[in-house]
């Protein structure tokens, strides 16, 4: 059957849905298939009705403005709209009402609080618990602390359920953690948003025993296959730490957002080690032993290569592709391949 034939003669009943009021996505529920079919069929046939881009960022936006105290002004900025677009946003999803002349006043009157409200909250209470213990409200509290000249936390640090060792990677002085941060280049990036400063681990959930070494002596304890990450139906677990300190010290070793990285500097007897971890996830062997392959950043691989051919002289080695930021490394001696692996053989 020709392609876009199958639904002709659904259309004019999904054009009278649309036009009563359905959503795309709801017709698609009726029928049992997928959205982006209903979209597609309907396309040039219906007016597709506007609908804001904004309204899925409300509960970010109230965490920001209540929680952390970030004026409309200042989450405008930051994704890219206007104060009234904030407030709007604000106002029909969540019922959060404009600044009043009279809140303004709050400032005044509870100045005399300012030291004590960041006293607590260095302490490590939050905002909440700060304004219920003094009867004023958060945003309040917030406002104080930002003029007094205190620091707010971000959402992610305010946020986070679990310690992070932020210190583990302040110096690479092992072979256990040389093959931790190989396992963070291989399947981690750097992240920096609206939360904060963000380490990402992204794993299918059958490598969860391979990666699980490294976020248990991140967060200092065992932790359960879901926690801290989630499951989400294509089968890969996305883990989150949140630290300014641990993001800084890994961009340092090289660690950034993806196509960006660079082989860390390490000392030459424990460059195995990282290598054993990041060909662990991102190295492809051969059934015949023919050739061995990995697949990232052309950055990070051409610098890998040359270490490759200084410390192991390696002839049989070539990075392939035509793209500006991936590409493949490719070792095709045998025996080339055998010196590799017995190299990496650390544990």
């Amino acid at each position: 059957m020709p392609k876009g034939k199958k639904y002709e003669k659904y259309i004019d009943e999904w054009k009278r849905l649309y036009e009563e009021g359905k959503s795309f996505r709801q017709i698609a529920d009726i029928y049992g298939i997928q959205s982006s079919v209903v979209t597609r069929s309907l396309k040039d046939i219906v007016e597709v009705r506007e609908k804001s881009p904004f309204n899925k960022y409300a509960e970010e936006w109230r965490k920001l403005h209540i929680e952390e105290g970030y004026s409309r002004s200042e989450i405008a900025r930051m994704y890219n709209t206007g104060p009234s677009t904030i407030s709007h946003v604000l106002h029909r999803k969540l019922g959060i009402g404009r600044t009043t002349k009279t809140n303004m006043g709050l400032k005044k009157k509870y100045e005399h609080l300012t030291k004590t409200f960041i006293k607590m909250y260095e302490e490590g209470y939050s905002l909440k618990e700060i304004g219920k213990k003094h009867e004023v409200s958060s945003q309040t509290v917030s406002n104080y602390i930002k003029e007094g000249g205190g620091k707010l936390r971000t959402m992610g640090v305010a946020q986070r359920k679990y310690e992070v060792n932020d210190d583990y990677f302040n110096e690479i002085d092992t072979e256990e953690k040389a093959y931790h941060l190989g396992i963070l280049f291989a399947k981690g990036t750097l992240l920096k948003d609206y939360a904060g400063f963000v380490i990402q681990i992204v794993m299918h959930q059958d490598d969860w025993d391979l990666i699980h070494p490294v976020i248990k002596a991140l967060r200092g304890k065992d932790t359960g296959l879901k926690k801290g990450g989630y499951v989400p139906r294509d089968g890969y677990i996305r883990y989150r730490f949140h630290s300014e300190v641990l993001y800084d010290r890994l961009k340092e070793h090289g660690l950034n957002a993806r196509y960006k990285e660079s082989l860390p500097s390490l000392k030459n007897s424990l460059y195995p080690a990282f290598f054993a971890g990041f060909f662990l996830l991102r190295g492809s062997l051969s059934q015949e032993n023919e050739y061995f392959k990995v697949q990232f950043s052309r950055q990070l691989l051409t610098q890998i290569k040359e270490v490759l051919e200084n410390l192991l002289q390696l002839k049989h080695i070539e990075i392939k592709g035509d793209g500006e930021k991936k590409a493949t490394l490719v070792i095709t001696d045998s025996h080339e391949i055998d010196s590799l692996f017995e190299w990496i053989d650390v544990f």
